[in-house]
């Protein structure tokens, strides 16, 4: 049975279930989990991520220039010669975060490019599924931008892209905190979400019931999640300054290990099935 056929389990029911059992989350061979996915996986992620890094380049190139009139800065400027000047650079970030239209420009492409990464996300959950289990298959990468969870996947991106948008719009209006600000949303979004993508293609559960399970799941394991989204800013500061492999090696952590921690939080049922016991040899024919 596929996981898209695996539709009679009651995702709320198990979820409430495993919240009154009590919800371990181990972080003890997190690493080790991991690593042995990645090796399974990388290729893949570097694909898709390719794959999103090319559309939201191409689509942010395309509306730039409508846009970008409205913040009256040279990013020339924090560039001395080779070098780069730290305080303006810091003073163009700034300006950047106080300038709501930059804002509605990341509010379109969010919107426009979630029509990929969504399901390419869910595609690379599924992998690491079949991964832990046994065999990847590339194919599954694509998998969901034809299947029976495909508009609520883009539905839900939608509302986290707007979320976020509305959030950083708003607090653009107040000079230089509102970016702090606007940065600590974007984590609690990010947060108190992070179960919204696994619950549906692994759960079947309708939008509304993702994103509520996902903050009660969330809230109940506050510190264990916490403390793997401080491990991800790790990796993606390692990322950043190992740039585009460092960046790929984050990407496939950060998405393995949003799997873990679904699997330890919710599990999978067909995990828990215990094996069939042989007969007894009474119960057996005798043999000829």
């Amino acid at each position: 049975m596929t996981m898209e056929e695996n539709t009679e389990i009651n995702i709320v029911e198990r979820v409430n279930k495993r919240l009154d059992e009590g919800i371990k989350i181990s972080f003890e061979d997190f690493f080790g989990r991991s690593y042995e996915l990645f090796k399974k996986t990388w290729w893949q992620i570097m694909i898709g991520y390719i794959m999103i890094t090319a559309a939201t380049t191409i689509i942010s190139n395309v509306l730039n220039p409508l846009f970008m009139g409205s913040v009256d800065y040279d990013p020339k400027n924090f560039m001395n010669g080779s070098s780069i000047d730290w305080e303006e650079l810091f003073n163009f970030i700034i300006k950047m975060q106080s300038s709501p239209m930059v804002h509605v420009l990341g509010l379109v492409t969010g919107i426009l490019t979630v029509f990929l990464s969504a399901p390419l996300q869910a595609g690379f959950l599924k992998m690491c599924r079949e991964g832990d289990k046994g065999e990847v298959n590339i194919g599954s990468l694509f998998s969901y931008f034809r299947s029976p969870y495909t508009g609520k996947l883009i539905i839900a991106g939608l509302i986290t892209v707007f979320l976020n948008s509305l959030c950083a719009f708003l607090l653009s209006f107040i000079p230089i905190f509102g970016s702090f600000i606007n940065i600590f949303f974007t984590l609690v979004f990010y947060f108190l979400f992070i179960f919204v993508i696994p619950l549906i293609i692994f759960g079947n559960a309708s939008i509304q019931d993702a994103f509520s399970l996902s903050v009660k799941l969330c809230m109940n394991k506050f510190f264990p999640i916490v403390g793997f989204m401080f491990l991800s800013y790790l990796l993606s500061i390692c990322g950043l300054v190992a740039c585009c492999i460092g960046v790929i090696v984050t990407i496939g952590f950060l998405w393995i290990g949003v799997y873990h921690l679904y699997k330890d939080a919710v599990g999978f049922p067909e995990d828990e099935k215990q094996p069939e016991e042989p007969p007894h040899w009474q119960q057996q024919p005798p043999s000829i």
